[in-house]
Formats: structure tokens, C-alpha cells, sequence
């Protein structure tokens, strides 16, 4: 097929999905045809397609799964690799594969293959000390970053490896797979339903795994309960001791999972008692009967304890004794509707609210309640954390009882991020990708149906869509309000986002200026010395240190990088400073700082490093930026300060139209006035024309509660609500792209030759100081401290 001849713009663009396509990522068969129709790939007799690599290596993609594999040409390295063999475990299927002929870096076997590895040699008895955590509100990095993971969008698939989770299941595992036991006499018997009884008393998991049954309308009127992984992350924490906020998808199961855990909590310890709360007497009365009382008839005959119930609202294990005490266990489990004082009048061991969105007094419930959680320990002499509370809930009644639940949540959500502990509540969510039997098509089946409605209650139809079946958090709490671009557009470039989450993943770091050491900074600036260089700290997703997001790193161009930033106006607010980096070539947003800490300066440095990172010509400092000029003052004096003040984008560099009259404003663009909705609709343009090439999904997320509100005679777009939502990455997309816009003429262009010379003093090294700060020094100085 002859090579067909493309613009410079189509070329681009092509260039774009030519580095997707050789990541393995769906870009199409339209796409795949133009890029062969160009010459950038070929296809082979497997209808694979073939991309030569500069080095003399090649990518070659199966357009039937989508995997990518590189064609090592040379046979010393093809030689070898027949001799690796990995040995690697599959966390869903928990088993252990042996695969040849697959070569790793060292950084891969770390992250997928090593971390994986719960055991070597012969498999340990697990005991719960090495499961159960020593404190419940002084939380491990691990065990954050873990929570953490489980959270997000792509949680179910990608969260992180938490070796007491993972003995935890194993040690349910080890049990459950163990022969039933060959009892020769009385004794026998004895000491194996105490080990039983013991062991469902240890591990909750293997409780309800073995003994569980559930009621059902069907030929058996049962079926035998089977934990899915998010019962298991569920009943690890709840196992553990810890209270929990949680948000899910809808028909996830964790009614019946808490049901049966607080069972058993009851049925196995002395003077365990607690209170469920559910939406309403009919509920409540429904739970008790058909969750709590049938499942502990479902249990052997001597693992139960002896039931009284003294009402209908209520299940208690314990023998009658004199005078109307209870002997024996004394445990109870309390089923109630919600009300100010169910709770107050006492101090359960555990309390469990469930379907916390439609209950409306669900903050008075809970400012009587946790003050009720700690208890004085005799043995320390300190308070501590001894009792529990779980809420937990579905998405919807935003505009009743569900806004006391956002609000307890996102509360809970913004003390954890600030490593605020206090309070012993984890907020976590368990997106859609966490239900049962759930897959990417029978998702997109469903979403197709509720987009299919039309008429007057459409919208409302395709919000509780979202919030049944949430993605993200923004999902669960979404509301009624026109959107800059419908929900439609926002969910579709989500979906294509997280469904090549694994193939297209943001890197996630911050910045380190390089120092000129010849050049001390000036008295009172939060770095030592003249900063001349930006170095790059890749992290991980949840690391307290990231700042920053890119999706492409910066290449050896010049006019093809352009910075708009939303900067913050003080060092205390809701808002986060927002810094975006345009590709002019690509047409896309490659990278996205988006944060904010009680240090303003440091906040200040990293945008301007961000800057600095992606200025490869080295001729003026860092690449053009455009600022929001009504809040941007202080980080323009602050990188003026560092000698980047050409940087800035004039007011009169930008279109007509966006100019103020008499000059009044000098650097950046006025956001106010006759000028909003001109931004506005740029960004709606941006998204409109670019949109397909994004791919982080920052900007999609806050597009989704980006909505328009009527003030006054005219309206104003904003968050849907200030307090949990943002915009500030939205505006400083705009902005970049705006940026790009005022140096119009001026075309990318590949620089010739290599220019990492340029990044460097030629007679200088680059070292770290003795506080672990980047920096130049001669290399007549570097050789002698060398030698010492």
C-alpha cells in the first residue's frame, strides 16, 4: 500500500496514537488502518501489527487481545531469556504460575512478582498476631497507601499488596482446605469443635465460608454464602477492630456480610454487644429475622450458642440465671430503626449504621455516638480506641438525607488525607469494579440502557445510573445541574481512560531544583542557591510526597511546551494550585500539578520546576506561562524572585478579546467579567476538539461536577459544591492551552542533535550536599572529594 501524504496536524496526532497503539491500547481499527495507510506500522500474516523502533527493535501488537510484546533482534538476548524462568503468584485466582521465556526488569519483578510472594518454602501456620494490627488509629505507610488504593477507580484490579491482608485470607485457606477430621471417640470430638468454635471466633472469614448460609426465594430457599474479595477486604478490617465510613456500588453484599460478622462476634465472645441501625422498623425488623436469626439457625447445632430473644427488635445468646441475670455468653445484637437517642443511652461494642444516605439525622447519630468509642485501658493507663462504628451506604437522595451522609464522609475523607487519625474512622469505597460477578460489559450494557431514556426525568435517570453503579467517588454523591459537556461525553472518556488503566498510567512524583552552587541565592529565598535545573522523583500512586502527574515526559523540542497555572491566593483555603503543561505537537495535556500544603513557598517551587522540567531549548529559564492575574500575585513575585519573570505571558500577548481595557492588567488573563465566559467556552472547545486525546482523568472527574448556577440575572460555573469539589484543573487547562495559542506562529520543532548538554554547567558536576540537595560543583572539586 502506497504511503499517504498527511498534514502536519493529522501527522501529530498520528504520532500520538502510534505511541499508544505500541503501548497496547484499543485505539481503534480506523486509527490502526491510518496509521498503516501512513507508513508508521505494518501488518503481518497474524494481522499483528509491526512498529519499528529506532533502536532496531520492534513492537509488535495483537489487534485480537491488544498485549504488546518487543521483537529482540538479537539472538544473544533471545538466547538467554529461554533460561529465565519466573515464579510469580495470580492474586485473583491465588495460585502460582511458572512461566519461561518471559524477561522482567528488576523494577517489574519488585512491583508485580516479588511483593506478591506471601510465602516461600513450606507453608507457615499463620497465627492472628500476624494478621491483627497493634494499634487501630496509628496507621502504617503500607497500610494507607493500601486503603488508599482500594479506593480508587481502578482499585479492584490494581490496589496494593498488604501482607497481613493477605495472611489474613490465607489463613482461612489453610483451614477451609484442610480434610474433614477422622474422630475416633468423645475426646476427640470435644477438642474438634473447640479448635472450630476457636477458629471462628479468630477469623470471620472462615466463619461464614464454611457455616454461612443465606435465605432465598427458590427451590432450596437457601444457598451457601461465598466471600467475594471485596467481603474479604470488608471483613479483614471489621476483623481487625477498625470503624469504618464506606460508600459502594449498590448490590454489593455488605449488608449480609456485616449481618453475619456482628452474628458472629456474638455468638463467640462474652459480653459482646451491639446496635444496628437500619433505614426503618420494617428494614430493621427484615435484617433481624432473615439475615441474623436465620443465619444463626444455619449454624451446626453445638457451635450455637443458646438465643433469647427477649423482643422482636432484638437476639441475645445466654442462659437465664437468678434474679434475672444472664450467665454464659451475654452477648446481644440489637436491630433498631435510627432515632437521636438509640444509641446514646448506651455504649455498644459495636455500632452499625446501614444505608447512612437515607438517614437524615445520621450527624446527630454520630455526634452521640463517638465520644462513646474510646475507653480507658487499665493496662496502658491511656485512652484508647475499644469500641467500633461502620456506616456504610449507596449513592442518591442527594437532595435529602444523602447530603448528611456526603458530608460525614467527605469529613472523614479530608482527616485522613491530612494523616489526622484521631477519630479511628477509615473512609474507603468500593466501586462498581468491586460487585460481584461484575465486568466491563455487563457495565456498559446497563450504562447504554440508561442513556437510551429520553424525556423530562432522563437526566434524573442517568444520575442514579452513576451513582448505583459508581466509578469514582464524584459518582456516588453526583446531583441534579447542567454540566459544561453532557454526562455522556464526561463517562465515556472515563471508561476509555480506566479501561486501559494498566497500559496508559499516569507517572506520579515531584520535582528537586538543581542548584547552581556559584550563585547563593539572596537573603531570606527558600533555596540556598540559583536554581538551574528541575530533576524529576518518581513515587507512587498515594505517596504523601507526589505533586505532580505527567502523562508524557518532556522531548528534545522547542515552541512545543506551554504552562497555564491557577495559582492559590493564600496559605490556607480549599483550593489547590493547578499548573498544566500543553503539547502544542500532541494537542494534549502531558502533564498536571495539582496540590496544596500549608507551605505556600514549597507549593510555589513546584510549579515552577514544572515549568523549568519541560523547557528543553534552556534559552529562557522555563516555558511560557499563563497565570489567572485576579489571585496570582504572590507566585509572580515568587518566581520573579528566581529570575523567571520573562516567562510570564503578557496581558496584551493575548487575543483581543481577552485583553482588559486601558492596560489595567499587565501579566496573565482577568477571569472576570465579559472574559469568563469566553474562557469558559474555550474550555469547552478544548475539550470538545482534544477531548479523545486526554488521558488524564483528573480533568474528566472535575468536569463532572463542574455545573452551571444561576446568580442573580446571570449565571456562573463553578463546583457543585465548594466544599468537597474542585475546578482548579480545569481553569489551568484553559489557561495552558491559551498560552500555546499567543505564540501561534511559532511551529514545534525537533531540535537536531542531542541537547542533554544543555541541561548542564559543561564545567560543573551535579551532586547532592549533606541535606541530600541537588547541586553544581566544579569537577576539579568533585574529583577532590572523591578522593578523599
Amino acid at each position: 500500500m502506497a504511503k499517504r501524504s498527511v498534514s502536519e496536524g493529522e501527522k501529530a496526532k498520528l504520532e500520538l496514537m502510534l505511541q499508544l497503539h505500541n503501548q497496547g491500547v484499543n485505539i481503534g481499527t480506523e486509527t490502526v488502518a491510518k496509521l498503516i495507510e501512513a507508513g508508521l506500522i505494518q501488518q503481518n500474516n497474524e494481522k499483528d501489527t509491526i512498529a519499528p523502533l529506532d533502536n532496531g527493535e520492534a513492537i509488535r501488537v495483537s489487534l485480537k487481545l491488544f498485549t504488546r510484546q518487543k521483537i529482540v533482534t538479537s539472538k544473544k538476548q533471545t538466547e538467554a531469556d529461554k533460561h529465565i524462568t519466573i515464579v510469580y503468584t495470580d492474586k485473583e485466582k491465588n495460585t502460582i504460575f511458572l512461566e519461561r521465556e518471559r524477561s522482567v526488569s528488576e523494577k517489574i519483578f519488585k512491583k508485580e512478582i516479588a511483593g506478591s510472594a506471601v510465602y516461600s518454602g513450606e507453608e507457615q501456620t499463620i497465627t492472628e498476631q500476624m494478621w491483627r494490627p497493634e494499634s487501630k488509629v496509628k496507621h502504617s505507610k503500607q497500610f494507607t497507601e493500601w486503603i488508599d488504593s482500594v479506593s480508587r477507580p481502578d482499585g479492584f484490579w490494581n490496589s496494593k499488596f498488604y501482607k497481613p491482608y493477605e495472611l489474613y485470607c490465607r489463613q482461612s485457606e489453610q483451614w477451609l482446605q484442610e480434610p474433614p477430621p477422622e474422630i475416633k471417640d468423645e475426646e476427640e470430638l470435644f477438642n474438634y469443635r473447640i479448635t472450630e468454635a476457636s477458629r471462628c471466633k479468630e477469623n470471620s472469614l472462615y466463619a461464614v465460608d464454611k457455616y454461612g448460609e443465606l435465605k432465598e426465594a427458590s427451590s432450596k430457599g437457601m444457598h451457601k454464602y461465598i466471600s467475594a474479595k471485596a467481603h474479604k477486604v470488608l471483613l479483614y478490617l471489621l476483623d481487625c477492630g477498625y470503624s469504618m465510613d464506606i460508600i459502594k456500588a449498590r448490590q454489593i453484599a455488605f449488608t449480609t456480610t456485616i449481618a453475619f460478622w456482628v452474628l458472629i462476634k456474638a455468638m463467640f465472645n462474652f459480653n459482646f454487644n451491639a446496635k444496628y441501625l437500619s433505614e426503618n422498623k420494617i428494614k430493621a425488623e427484615d435484617t433481624l429475622e432473615n439475615k441474623i436469626k436465620y443465619a444463626h439457625s444455619k449454624f451446626p447445632i453445638w457451635l450455637q450458642p443458646e438465643a433469647r430473644n427477649d423482643r422482636i427488635q432484638r437476639i441475645v445468646f445466654g442462659e437465664k440465671g437468678e434474679k434475672g441475670e444472664r450467665e454464659g455468653l451475654n452477648s446481644s445484637v440489637e436491630v433498631l430503626p435510627p432515632g437521636k437517642t438509640a444509641i446514646a443511652s448506651t455504649t455498644p461494642d459495636a455500632t452499625l449504621i446501614d444505608e447512612a444516605g437515607n438517614i437524615d439525622i445520621l450527624s446527630d447519630i454520630l455526634s452521640d455516638n463517638l465520644p462513646t468509642q474510646y475507653g480507658y485501658n487499665p493496662d496502658t493507663g491511656e485512652l484508647e480506641l475499644l469500641r467500633q462504628i461502620i456506616i456504610w451506604g449507596t449513592g442518591g437522595y442527594m437532595e435529602k438525607a444523602g447530603v448528611a451522609f456526603k458530608a460525614v464522609f467527605m469529613a472523614h475523607l479530608e482527616s485522613w488525607n491530612e494523616k489526622n487519625f484521631d477519630s479511628g474512622i477509615i473512609p474507603i469505597f468500593f466501586n462498581n469494579w468491586w460487585k460481584p460477578g461484575m465486568t466491563k460489559a455487563i457495565y456498559e450494557r446497563l450504562k447504554k440502557e440508561a442513556y437510551a431514556a429520553e424525556g423530562p426525568t432522563a437526566v434524573a435517570g442517568r444520575i442514579r445510573f452513576h451513582q448505583g453503579f459508581p466509578i469514582t467517588i464524584e459518582d456516588v454523591f453526583l446531583q441534579g445541574g447542567k454540566t459544561l459537556l453532557d454526562g455522556e461525553f464526561i463517562q465515556k472518556n472515563l471508561d476509555r481512560i480506566s479501561g486501559e488503566a494498566g497500559k496508559v498510567s499516569p507517572y506520579y512524583g515531584y520535582f528537586e531544583p538543581i542548584y547552581d552552587i556559584g550563585s547563593p541565592a539572596h537573603e531570606g529565598s527558600d533555596v540556598p542557591y540559583k536554581i538551574v535545573g528541575s530533576n524529576w522523583v518518581p513515587c507512587s500512586i498515594g505517596d504523601d510526597r507526589v505533586t505532580t502527574m505527567i502523562f508524557l515526559h518532556p522531548k528534545k523540542w522547542k515552541n512545543r511546551y506551554y504552562q497555564g497555572t491557577d495559582p492559590i491566593a493564600s496559605d490556607n483555603g480549599h483550593s489547590k494550585m493547578s499548573s498544566v503543561i500543553w503539547d502544542k505537537h500532541f494537542g494534549t495535556p502531558v502533564a498536571c500539578l495539582n496540590f496544596r500544603t500549608d507551605n505556600y513557598r514549597y507549593v510555589f517551587q513546584q510549579t515552577v520546576l514544572l515549568g523549568i522540567y519541560y523547557d528543553a531549548e534552556k534559552e529562557r529559564g522555563a516555558v511560557p506561562e499563563l497565570i489567572e492575574s485576579n489571585i496570582g500575585t504572590a507566585y509572580r513575585e515568587y518566581k520573579d524572585n528566581k529570575g523567571l519573570g520573562n516567562t510570564f505571558v503578557y496581558s496584551s500577548e493575548l487575543p483581543q478579546i481577552l485583553q482588559t481595557k486601558g492596560g489595567t492588567v499587565l501579566i496573565g488573563v482577568d477571569n472576570k467579567g465579559l472574559r469568563n465566559p469566553i474562557i469558559i467556552g474555550t474550555l469547552r472547545n478544548v475539550f470538545e476538539t482534544f477531548g479523545e486525546r486526554m488521558w488524564l482523568p483528573v480533568f474528566f472527574n472535575q468536569l463532572k461536577t463542574f455545573t452551571c448556577k444561576q446568580k442573580g440575572n446571570g449565571e456562573t460555573w463553578e463546583p457543585m459544591d465548594k466544599r468537597y469539589n474542585w475546578d482548579d484543573t480545569l481553569f489551568a487547562l484553559v489557561y495552558s492551552y491559551l498560552c500555546a495559542e499567543c505564540y501561534s506562529r511559532r511551529n514545534p520543532e525537533e531540535l537536531e542533535g542531542p541537547t542533554a548538554s544543555k541541561n548542564n554547567i559543561a564545567e560543573h558536576k551535579l551532586t547532592r550536599d549533606r541535606q541530600g540537595n541537588l547541586k553544581y560543583i566544579t569537577k576539579n572539586e568533585y574529583n577532590r572529594i572523591k578522593s578523599r
